[in-house]
């Protein structure tokens, strides 16, 4: 069993890569904005880390649950920044426990660049908290990530040819799906 993750700025590419390599595996992605606007409806969203951390650890606790049931062999999660130590951490504890293998990838950006995308998709994305400011703040306190991951220039490196390599190591891995 795999587990998938994308850690990066928003707007650095975390659920353009998600949603592609979902494709390219034949599998849903699990997003924890999407989650988070089920869970709470419009009228309770509140983006606050609290609620941030609720929504992840009920995704956690559904790869847990279902890798005991042996109902998925991969797992694609999307949403998360993965900025500070204490996620990623939980994130590890949650693939071991599923029994599973860890993925980590951190997508690169300059701040600039994630800020242009999150402004050019203002009103499209599912989580309406996404503004220039919030890069700002996310990358004020973005951590090391210490656990093994793959960096992915997502500013100087065409879309496709990072999904190539993606998909690349991820066949590497072992990881079972459509890899091309």
């Amino acid at each position: 069993m795999f587990v998938i993750a994308f850690a990066g700025l928003p707007g650095s590419g975390k659920s353009t890569l998600a949603r592609a390599v979902g494709r390219a595996l034949g599998v849903p992605v699990f997003d924890k904005d999407r989650v988070r606007a089920a869970l709470f409806g419009p009228d309770h969203v509140e983006y606050s880390r609290d609620q941030d951390d609720d929504v992840s650890a009920a995704l956690h606790a559904l790869v847990v649950r279902e890798a005991r049931r042996r109902r998925r062999s991969v797992w694609v999660l999307d949403g998360r920044t993965y900025s500070r130590r204490a996620q990623v951490e939980s994130l590890a504890r949650t693939a071991e426990e599923a029994g599973a293998t860890l993925i980590l990838f951190h997508c690169v950006c300059s701040a600039a660049c994630a800020k242009s995308r999150v402004v050019a998709e203002s009103g499209t994305h599912p989580a309406a908290n996404r503004t220039a400011e919030l890069v700002d703040d996310v990358a004020s306190r973005f951590e090391r990530i210490e656990l093994p991951h793959c960096v992915l220039d997502t500013e100087r490196r065409a879309p496709s040819d990072v999904l190539a390599d993606v998909l690349a190591h991820l066949a590497e891995r072992g990881v079972p799906g459509r890899l091309p």
